[in-house]
């Protein structure tokens, strides 16, 4: 059936690194908080809801510019007028968001991580995998577009 335990087995460890870290406070560095990690995120979701919605914001903007207030107005204006208008540019404003979504996730990677160096990285032992978390709670703009899939799934080759 089942073997008596020994002593050295009751005895040890079995904390991991990441609980000794953030959990326990025995790591080298200051380890943020679990209020720290939820506003990060809360404000990272609520920044890429506004960026994103900058868009739509802007292609009616620019439309309405484009057209014409008067002329919106009119019974001239068609819908098919104003698609004409609006699909050309919300393909190249969404074009353009997209390529600084990138370049800010780019500058945050560099801002929140800085340069990787190969290695072996614990949680009690070195900031990386926090400055990690930290990262993919600051880059949900480029992570969960696009219904749910990212900006750099659509920038893949075929699988």
């Amino acid at each position: 059936m089942l073997e008596r335990g020994s002593d050295d087995t009751a005895n040890a460890e079995t904390i991991k690194p990441f609980g000794k870290a953030f959990h326990l406070g025995q790591a080298p560095f200051y380890v943020l908080s679990s209020w720290s990690h939820f506003l990060i995120n809360a404000v990272s979701r609520c920044f890429a809801c506004v960026y994103r919605s900058l868009t739509l914001i802007s292609v009616i903007q620019l439309t309405a510019l484009a057209i014409g207030t008067e002329h919106l107005k009119s019974h001239e204006c068609t819908l098919a007028h104003i698609a004409s208008m609006m699909v050309p540019l919300f393909i190249c404003v969404q074009n353009v968001m997209t390529v600084i979504a990138l370049a800010i996730a780019v500058g945050l990677k560099y801002a929140i991580i800085g340069t990787r160096k190969a290695g072996h990285y614990n949680w009690d032992e070195s900031s990386y995998c926090q400055r990690w978390q930290v990262y993919l709670s600051a880059t949900v703009i480029i992570r969960k577009a696009y219904f749910g899939n990212g900006i750099l799934d659509h920038l893949n080759g075929t699988h």
